[in-house]
């Protein structure tokens, strides 16, 4: 039977009125010629470590102290890539695996994969690796689409998803291996979205009365990384019934706001009062803000077939900016560190993993993080997760 799947948008010149906007000029520079741009950065990595650590130890002696900590991870496709290189920053800064630092991490869609990567122990530098090892065989090229839409015609219709999963699930399994959700080190929050019952679905890892405890971690990472219109939906057996489970960034692309409340609900005596957790520390790492302009004349006049693929963005980004907002208000300066970056220098496509748009991503991630006022704030929030130790 064929999927009813909203097609793509059409080619700029179909009609004059409904273009698709332009990549930013600034963003095909950058593609032009990222390697000189990512040695800089490399080279200048290893500077705001000792730069800006006393600022860090100053500003971490003035807050409260942290009571839970909680890491979150933003979905964003191969642009994850950012998140492990800003990862790597903070692992180095504390001189020991992030997951001894953190009470819960919390992760969508490719932060779901960063997430359980940290669980389990895996180094950012090997994160850094596998994302640019496997991101063309999950992303791969338009000779691979085509092929893999040819060969789905017959059975999905001419708007199959753009990409069959086989090569995501082949990372997934590679990756993670037949290891179980509940055997995670760290207590670990994976978000997903399940259409047959129309909710967000939940995964935790400390859940043993629940199906995922049991189940591959890879199974529970597909179910957050099937984005509408990018990858089928994923079939996942909850307490015995099949579920259709899609990319948990429609509903919360920016899991801070479930991982804050897990937070503090796990932090409730029995029946009692939820606690406030006035020492709540929170790291939330996105990856990447996109700047791509829709012009008021594509806005207004675009209809389902122009907006099916930026829809899926804009919802996404949309979602997680209010998100940052409502946490920041909710947990305070002090205790709240947001890491993100706006993407003028790289593609800002989800899928986008050519040798080209790897480089010019890692090169804006590194020229992020080397800036005074992100170096001080890691500095800060490493300052305050090794001011009471491990947890």
């Amino acid at each position: 039977m064929k999927r009813s799947q909203p097609a793509k948008a059409r080619k700029p010149g179909a009609r004059a009125s409904r273009k698709k906007p332009a990549k930013p000029a600034s963003a095909t520079r950058a593609a032009a010629s990222p390697p000189a741009s990512v040695a800089d950065a490399r080279a200048l990595q290893s500077q705001p470590i000792a730069r800006v650590n006393e600022a860090g130890d100053d500003m971490a002696a003035a807050a409260p102290a942290p009571t839970y900590r909680v890491l979150s991870l933003d979905g964003g496709g191969i642009r994850g890539l950012m998140t492990a290189h800003w990862l790597r920053e903070l692992r180095n800064r504390l001189g020991s695996p992030l997951r001894d630092h953190f009470h819960l991490i919390a992760g969508t869609s490719t932060g779901s994969i960063l997430a359980c990567l940290v669980a389990s122990g895996r180094e950012p530098d090997e994160i850094i690796e596998l994302y640019r090892q496997k991101g063309e065989s999950i992303f791969p090229g338009l000779g691979g689409r085509l092929w893999s839409r040819f060969s789905r015609l017959l059975s999905e219709g001419v708007s199959a998803p753009r990409y069959d999963g086989q090569g995501l699930y082949e990372a997934l399994r590679s990756t993670f291996g037949q290891l179980r959700f509940g055997d995670l080190p760290a207590r670990t929050m994976v978000i997903a979205y399940d259409t047959e019952e129309r909710s967000t679905r939940v995964f935790k890892s400390w859940r043993m009365d629940h199906d995922e405890h049991a189940r591959p971690v890879w199974e529970i990472v597909a179910s957050s990384c099937a984005a509408p219109t990018y990858f089928p939906a994923f079939p996942f057996s909850v307490d015995g019934v099949r579920r259709s489970m899609i990319d948990g960034g429609v509903s919360a692309n920016n899991p801070c706001a479930c991982a804050v409340a897990e937070a503090v609900r796990l932090n409730c005596d029995g029946d009692s009062t939820p606690a406030t957790l006035p020492g709540l520390i929170v790291a939330s790492f996105g990856t990447g803000q996109v700047t791509r302009p829709i012009p008021y004349e594509s806005a207004r006049e675009w209809g389902a077939l122009e907006w099916a693929i930026p829809i899926i963005d804009v919802l996404m980004d949309g979602s997680g900016d209010a998100t940052s907002y409502i946490v920041k208000q909710l947990v305070g300066e002090h205790g709240y560190f947001r890491f993100n970056t706006e993407l003028t220098e790289a593609y800002d496509d989800m899928d986008n993993a050519s040798l080209v748009n790897l480089n010019a991503l890692e090169s804006v991630a590194l020229r992020y993080i080397i800036e005074q006022g992100p170096a001080q704030k890691m500095a800060r929030l490493a300052g305050l997760l090794t001011s009471t130790g491990k947890v």
